[in-house]
């Protein structure tokens, strides 16, 4: 069974968070009623839009994301195309550690849709790096499809923060795979998911 087939996330309905797909039956909730020890019947009949099928399916979903790594916070080489969001600097901050960095404005992109820019980065394997958190969701782009996929999530996006967090991230990444690989960089730690 594919989870993707079961499961949606729509900025337009339960504020984006994962559901049963056609119902606004949140996957936090089938997860907490399995947590709770009802059984799928007991859980189908307090949700009737939901099949047994959709609680497997949210099982899966899970344990999908349950496959994620933490490092922490503290190289190899990497092709990688700044977000818009970002400040200019930070692509010189991966110019200067040796990386192959551009931002998109330099590739003529600063106006472009999310899925322009993910296409023209697959196309060029280039990792995407972004305060964007939509490239987290790995059902739209899923890692895999990709030089790698850095979501910036901080506290603060100051400039001076974000450069401070960019170099300290930069360290982390000496020596680790980034292609395939979506990198969620926070405040004191960075999730990885395959």
């Amino acid at each position: 069974m594919n989870w993707r087939d079961h499961i949606t996330v729509d900025p337009t309905i339960c504020h984006g968070r994962a559901c049963i797909t056609n119902t606004r039956v949140l996957v936090t909730a089938i997860l907490d009623n399995i947590a709770e020890g009802l059984s799928p019947e007991q859980i189908v009949r307090s949700y009737p839009s939901v099949t047994r099928e959709s609680i497997q399916a949210a099982v899966s979903y899970a344990a999908e994301l349950a496959k994620e790594r933490v490092l922490p916070l503290q190289g190899d080489r990497h092709a990688v195309q700044a977000g818009r969001n970002l400040p200019a600097e930070l692509a010189a901050l991966f110019r200067q550690a040796g990386h192959d960095a551009v931002t998109v404005l330099d590739e003529g992109l600063g106006g472009s849709s999310d899925h322009h820019l993910a296409a023209a980065c697959g196309r060029e394997r280039r990792a995407i790096v972004t305060f964007d958190t939509d490239f987290s969701d790995i059902r739209t782009y899923p890692p895999a499809a990709y030089a790698g996929i850095v979501v910036f999530r901080l506290d603060s996006q100051a400039r001076d923060h974000t450069l401070a967090l960019g170099a300290r991230f930069l360290r982390s990444l000496s020596g680790s795979p980034l292609d395939g690989q979506l990198w969620i960089v926070e405040e004191s730690r960075i999730r990885v998911r395959e």
